[in-house]
């Protein structure tokens, strides 16, 4: 059953994704960059926040399948997609990028809880990230933006170090998949701050085609590890 459903589950990722691929092709042809939301754009955007309601959806699946009822700390990766999907809508559908920023710093953090990070863990994160803004201030280049990435970076790369110390010291299939998705989520973030930053560079905005099939293998890793986790207890 289990193998059965992930793999319905995959299989609609992989069905979107597909037409996604589509849409943002035929946009390129076009003369656009994926950084761009204009014109026949919608069927990209619809496209995106499919995917992520997709995962969202299988999420609340595997949290209500639950036949006895038992609560574990896994269970906020329904509110880790909510955050992503409600995300993706703004990203997709308005000019309002700074609510998306601050979702997706709500989001990383969700997986620092479900993570069970330490203390010190927060405070390096809040640290690291206030040294990103003040290095942006005597650069002269600190905007909104800016500011809250800076805060997304130092939180991502501490999932980083984190995964890969926790798998390196315990080889278990929990710790495999939740290092594997931190680095697709790196690859997928950073195609992004690509596209945006060299808006004129052709095999940049190209990259951005890299965006959501990592995107989505990292989605589907999560909700894989939570299903791994949801199954250890029943």
């Amino acid at each position: 059953m289990k193998i059965t459903k992930n793999k319905i589950y995959i299989l609609l990722l992989i069905m979107i994704f597909i037409a996604l691929l589509v849409f943002q092709i035929k946009y390129i042809t076009e003369g656009k960059l994926l950084s761009d939301n204009s014109g026949n754009f919608i069927y990209i955007a619809v496209s995106h926040v499919l995917l992520t309601f997709i995962s969202f959806s299988y999420c609340l699946y595997l949290l209500f399948m639950n036949r006895k009822n038992k609560r574990i700390i896994e269970d906020l990766f329904c509110i880790y997609f909510l955050f992503a999907l409600i995300a993706d809508i703004f990203f997709s559908f308005t000019n309002l990028l700074f609510i998306g920023h601050i979702l997706f710093i709500l989001i990383y953090l969700t997986l620092m809880i479900i993570r069970r990070a330490k203390i010190y863990e927060y405070l390096i994160a809040l640290g690291v990230g206030s040294l990103g803004i003040i290095a942006l201030v005597i650069a002269k280049k600190v905007t909104l933006l800016l500011s809250l990435d800076s805060f997304i970076v130092a939180i991502l790369v501490l999932h980083l170090i984190i995964c890969i110390k926790n798998y390196v010291k315990n080889k278990n299939k929990a710790n495999l998949f939740i290092m594997i998705a931190v680095i697709l989520i790196i690859i997928s973030d950073l195609s992004i701050a690509l596209s945006r930053i060299f808006t004129n560079n052709i095999l940049i905005n190209l990259s951005a085609l890299i965006t959501w099939p990592t995107y989505v293998a990292a989605c589907s890793l999560l909700n894989i590890y939570y299903d791994y986790k949801r199954n250890l207890i029943e």
